[in-house]
């Protein structure tokens, strides 16, 4: 789950990153090794205006929408850095809608959310095809990504025929017997390979009547991998003005051999931020990480880091959010894989490993974002049964969601899990090279190439500390 006073600063879950040049140490050595060419990048066909596309685009408004939410209430202090799954998030909330009464509150709220105005079986066609997008690359290049819904219920209720048949048919969702805590944390286990253990506890299933539950996983290995023997220890700037000694990977890439741009972001009252960004795809070219920051120098005043601008210093986390939303914005298939341009410089990089858990409930943020019907009892009415009744006293009494992030030399792992919890009625060379040092808060998504759907996306405040 968890800032510096001189060029860039954060690290996130999207991986939107504050970036700044910084002096290369010296007699560092990078490596630099036969770094796969641009051209090779661009296998993946954008698939602009189908379905998994319409679906991806949709996921990640909302995605954005939640993490900023989630960002406000955040003390990037107190943890190592924010990371979500949109993707996650919308197949919970995808089996969740299909239990609801069709054209009541909580029908039309979940839809505006993932689909606009998309018909019900028009979603689920959408997150249908997406997810198959999604699930194309193989084990040969290193890349493994999986996907996994089940759905539980108490042995004093069934599942309605038209609901489970849904459950199965779009979401191939197991159907689990509602007992124990540590039935549903197994399952978890298995479907994140370990990296995720627990979501619920007892007195969670103790109340619960049914739930919703999605694991997403994946492992991807760099197209570019670092030298483990370049890393070293070096200052990493945290949001509280404090520094750590971080454990700094490094790589040097010729001219035209990196994806880099400095994307156009704006804080508040429209102050320009510059936001530099590199794409570093893994193998196998279907998935790229994003990573970017705000440029410019850092003050601490008062405990907090500041972005000195034209207009003055603001806030860095205002900075970042904007390096964020312009992430967001170069995230569509226009913009996939190979479209992005190539480093016309060489370019120094340099990105701290971390290794991130983060956890939250989404119910306020939810609710932030005109969710609020399935929280009180009378349109969960197409889920359960009880006796061969309709069971109509049921709403969602917590949405829970917990990621995984790990990167290294190697590549990234990273795990999300979301539990959708029901329960009866409750309470609502020659050029000189670009040096490209994340020393600073920054934002880091995994990004589906020829969708655009980001599927993870984070903020990353604290990297791993550098130990000799």
């Amino acid at each position: 789950m968890a800032s510096r006073v001189c060029s860039a600063l954060a690290l996130a879950a999207m991986l939107l990153l504050a970036v700044q040049p910084a002096q290369c140490a010296s007699g560092r050595k990078l490596l630099q090794g036969e770094p796969v060419p641009i051209s090779d990048t661009t296998e993946q066909t954008p698939v602009e205006g189908s379905e998994s596309a319409a679906a991806a685009q949709a996921i990640n408004e909302f995605g954005d929408a939640l993490f900023e939410i989630l960002a406000s209430q955040a003390n990037p202090a107190e943890g190592g850095g924010q990371i979500i799954s949109p993707f996650s998030i919308a197949q919970a909330l995808g089996m969740l809608l299909n239990g609801v009464e069709p054209g009541s509150d909580s029908a039309e709220q979940i839809r505006s959310l993932l689909g606009g105005a998309l018909p019900l079986n028009e979603i689920n066609v959408a997150l249908g095809a997406l997810t198959d997008e999604l699930l194309q690359p193989n084990e040969e290049v290193g890349l493994r990504i999986s996907n996994a819904n089940s759905a539980w219920i108490k042995d004093s209720y069934t599942w309605q025929e038209a609901y489970q048949a849904a459950l199965q048919t779009y979401f191939n969702a197991t159907l689990e017997q509602l007992s124990t805590a540590q039935a549903v944390n197994d399952w978890v286990s298995e479907a994140t390979r370990g990296k995720i253990t627990e979501i619920v506890n007892d007195d969670i299933v103790q109340q619960a009547v049914l739930m919703l539950v999605n694991a997403v996983y994946f492992k991807g290995q760099w197209a570019n991998q670092f030298d483990k023997e370049a890393t070293k220890g070096e200052t990493f700037n945290l949001a509280d003005g404090k520094t750590l000694q971080a454990a700094m990977m490094a790589q040097k890439f010729d001219q035209g051999r990196l994806q880099y741009q400095v994307l156009e972001g704006a804080a508040m009252d429209g102050v320009p931020i510059q936001c530099p960004a590199v794409r570093l795809p893994y193998n196998g070219f279907t998935y790229s990480a994003i990573v970017s920051m705000p440029a410019g120098n850092l003050t601490v005043d008062n405990g907090q880091v500041a972005l000195e601008t034209e207009v003055g210093a603001i806030p860095y986390a205002e900075a970042l959010n904007a390096c964020r939303q312009a992430v967001s914005a170069s995230l569509s298939p226009s913009m996939a894989g190979g479209n992005w341009p190539a480093a016309d410089s060489p370019v120094n990089l340099y990105l701290p490993r971390f290794e991130i858990e983060f956890s939250a409930n989404l119910n306020e943020a939810l609710q932030a974002l005109n969710v609020t019907a399935p929280f009180v009892p009378g349109d969960l009415t197409q889920m359960a049964e009880m006796d061969g009744q309709p069971a109509t006293d049921l709403a969602v009494s917590d949405v829970i969601h917990k990621t995984y992030e790990k990167v290294d030399e190697f590549g990234v792992e990273a795990a999300a899990v979301t539990a959708v919890i029901v329960g009866k009625a409750a309470l609502p060379a020659d050029i000189p090279p670009i040096d490209l040092r994340f020393d600073r808060p920054f934002v880091f998504d995994i990004v589906h190439d020829a969708t655009g759907l980001a599927l993870f996306i984070g903020d990353i405040y604290k990297p791993e500390e550098w130990t000799a």
